[in-house]
């Protein structure tokens, strides 16, 4: 049994490799993952916004003379759409959605790099060359650095959806993390 001071370098660099690619893919699956959020945010203040404000001068004037639940009922659908449309504009959705979709892609990227970097390993296990692979892989660290500082803080990045996440890629990486 090797101790910590033998430990074998490629075993060590299929490791760090590994946490990089895990990380990297559950970045990605997160920000798809918002990106359903905003979407359906934003597509639902889009409807209700095209249905009130094109309707609500025809529709209005034909439900606000009606005794009951019709002009109640417009009146609350107006106000929510009214208030989504303050909403959307304040949190600046069609700009959270360009910036969530250039994480998953700058993610997905680094993903299916570190997935082929790790194929090459695996190919050659007893052969490659521990210090280029070594190199190349502190590249994809330095990127995985640099993709986090452009992440942004995001109100719909709770922990219910990191830990839903984690468990996306837990079940999409079963085999490799019972290997490890």
């Amino acid at each position: 049994m090797a101790t910590a001071a033998q430990s074998d370098p490629r075993e060590e660099l299929w490791k760090a490799s590994f946490n990089t690619y895990y990380d990297s893919l559950f970045e990605e699956l997160l920000a798809d993952a918002l990106i359903t959020r905003w979407s359906f945010l934003d597509d639902l203040t889009k409807v209700l916004v095209a249905v009130t404000a094109s309707g609500s001068a025809i529709s209005g004037w034909a439900l606000w003379n009606q005794p009951g639940t019709y002009k109640t009922a417009w009146m609350v659908v107006s106000a929510i759409a009214a208030f989504l449309s303050l909403v959307h504009t304040a949190l600046t959705i069609p700009n959270r959605l360009k910036a969530h979709a250039e994480d998953k892609r700058r993610f997905a990227t680094l993903r299916t790099e570190l997935e082929t970097f790790r194929y090459r390993m695996k190919i050659a296990q007893e052969t490659f060359d521990i210090t280029q692979f070594t190199e190349e892989f502190l590249r994809y660290r330095a990127r995985f650095s640099e993709n986090v500082e452009l992440l942004c803080n995001d109100i719909l990045r709770t922990s219910f959806l990191e830990n839903s996440t984690q468990t996306k890629v837990d079940t999409r990486l079963q085999n490799e993390i019972e290997q490890s």
